[in-house]
């Protein structure tokens, strides 16, 4: 008879999904989203989207936002001292002072084709698209795969073809490009579903 394992040793579970947005493949990101939607954590749940963009690719500071928008304050500055800051995918950018304000969240699609993140704030409507999502795969990341995270991450990805980021009626300029995990087929927008990190 098999056994069944258990463990208790979690960081924090829910999900964790990602949008990059490029002029080309080889360049820094003008956009990049980090959106956390989190069940369990030392700091409880609640939801925390860190929004990086360079709107209209210009560098012009009016249309730079750099801020994370939470329901749950002490979940976003948890995030932001533990979590995010080990992702790959925002190691061009320091968010150790990254403003943090309210907002409220609400989601809708279907993770067969598309998905959508809304989120509420007092400086108007953000709309994250996750569209043309391609069969999911598990993502199991043990501890030193990947230098930066000191944690072991098991978790499904849905690579999306393409992505959208609206910020208060702006669409946010550049595009989704292909990327790979070994070889499976991945993108520089994904949802990250059902995650569990480890300690």
């Amino acid at each position: 008879m098999k056994t069944v394992e258990t463990r208790t040793n979690i960081l924090w579970s829910g999900e964790n999904s990602i949008i990059l947005l490029k002029e080309s493949a080889d360049v820094v990101e003008t956009t990049a989203i980090g959106f956390f939607r989190v069940d369990f954590s030392p700091a409880g749940s609640g939801h925390a989207a860190f929004v990086i963009s360079d709107l209209e690719g210009t560098g012009r500071k009016e249309d730079k936002v750099f801020a994370c928008y939470t329901d749950r304050t002490e979940i976003a500055q948890w995030i932001r001292d533990t979590t995010v800051g080990t992702l790959p995918e925002f190691k061009n950018h320091d968010l150790s002072k990254i403003a943090i304000r309210s907002g409220r969240f609400n989601a809708l699609g279907n993770t067969l084709s598309s998905w959508t993140e809304l989120i509420s704030t007092e400086e108007g409507e953000f709309r994250f698209t996750w569209s043309k999502l391609k069969s999911p795969f598990n993502l199991r990341v043990p501890v030193g795969a990947v230098p930066s995270i000191p944690y072991e991450i098991d978790t499904i990805i849905y690579p999306a073809e393409q992505a959208e980021v609206v910020i208060n009626g702006r669409k946010a300029h550049g595009k989704v490009f292909p990327d790979k995990l070994g070889d499976q087929v991945h993108s520089t927008a994904f949802l990250a579903m059902s995650e569990t990190w480890y300690r």
